[in-house]
């Protein structure tokens, strides 16, 4: 499969509990959420899924979505964004509020072992929740590239692992990080 290896095409996504496993794809893994869909994630568990090229367990583009407390982990790309890709779509950019998720345990062998937030006007807000012990080569965390914002108001990042920059959070190429609340340590 070339995208969306556990469910594409999606206009609305309501996730409260379930688990999306065991799923392989070119890019999206696991859930793919594209182009000007809204995703709205309670519960559940996105686990074990792996992508050859990006967002092994959910991929957002252009897309409005809410993680609360669902578990992201064990999720395995060859390329980028081993938990949760976030990019835009054309002139639609994502817009991605973390509110209890767990990202936790993720792979990736480029860009954000958690999370990879990349390129125009993308915006990540983390309320609460973890992005704890995921690994990659930058941004073993969260990876912020070219022109997005990510805002850090409360929750952990913690004890995620690098081979070359930013075990925690690495930002490059004209990225905006706020840090209003919150924790990094032990990366």
């Amino acid at each position: 499969v070339d995208i969306g290896g556990g469910t594409t095409d999606i206009a609305v996504l309501t996730m409260n509990g379930g688990t999306v496993s065991g799923n392989t794809a070119k890019n999206a893994g696991g859930i793919l959420v594209q182009t000007s869909a809204t995703m709205n994630m309670k519960g559940g568990k996105i686990t074990g899924n792996k992508a050859t090229s990006g967002g092994a367990g959910l991929r957002l583009t252009g897309s409005e979505t809410y993680l609360g407390n669902v578990i992201i982990s064990d999720n395995v790309s060859d390329g980028s964004a081993g938990g949760v890709y976030v990019a835009r779509e054309g002139s639609i950019c994502s817009n991605v509020i973390i509110d209890g998720a767990q990202i936790v345990n993720n792979t990736a062998k480029t860009s954000g072992g958690g999370m990879w937030v990349y390129m125009n006007g993308n915006v990540v807000t983390m309320e609460s929740g973890k992005v704890n012990g995921n690994r990659a080569a930058d941004g073993g965390g969260i990876c912020a590239q070219r022109e997005v914002t990510v805002t850090i108001n409360g929750g952990e990042i913690c004890g995620n692992t690098t081979t070359a920059n930013g075990g925690g959070y690495y930002a490059s190429i004209d990225s905006t990080f706020i840090m209003n609340g919150g924790l990094i340590s032990g990366n």
